[in-house]
């Protein structure tokens, strides 16, 4: 039977800082949980991230608004407590961060934003016209 799977494309927020794992003969892969959807009607997700996009997860943060991209499935396991639970994962390579403007720009950015220095002047300006206006 052959095997299909759910593309998921999502925006959300981080639930807490992402951890990396490196499980033996297996590739790098970051974890983190991110909630979808606003208020009551927010769902939480497992998202693995691989590749190398699990290196930029790995510098996310608690509250840190992402993009992701992977493939979206149900998994089921037993509660401490004995009963059935169920939840979604995502296995994703491919991870933004999103909502970097203003403040939350990268500093490098803002950095260059400012510079005045003579490679950003035209070095052959028009010339000056004698008819004012």
């Amino acid at each position: 039977m052959q095997q299909r799977s759910i593309a998921a494309l999502l925006n959300g927020a981080c639930l807490e800082r992402a951890w990396m794992q490196r499980p033996p003969d297996r590739c790098l892969a970051t974890r983190l949980r991110v909630g979808v959807g606003k208020d009551e009607d927010v769902q939480w997700l497992s998202v693995a991230v691989f590749g190398k996009a699990a290196e930029a997860a790995a510098q996310l943060h608690k509250g840190d608004r992402i993009y992701v991209e992977g493939t979206l499935k149900l998994d089921s396991w037993r509660g401490q407590d004995g009963t059935e639970r169920h939840g979604l994962s995502v296995a994703s390579f491919k991870l933004e961060k999103t909502h970097q403007i203003g403040r939350n720009r990268p500093k490098r950015e803002r950095e260059h934003e400012h510079d005045d220095s003579p490679q950003h002047l035209d070095p052959n300006p028009p010339p000056y016209d004698s008819i004012p206006y």
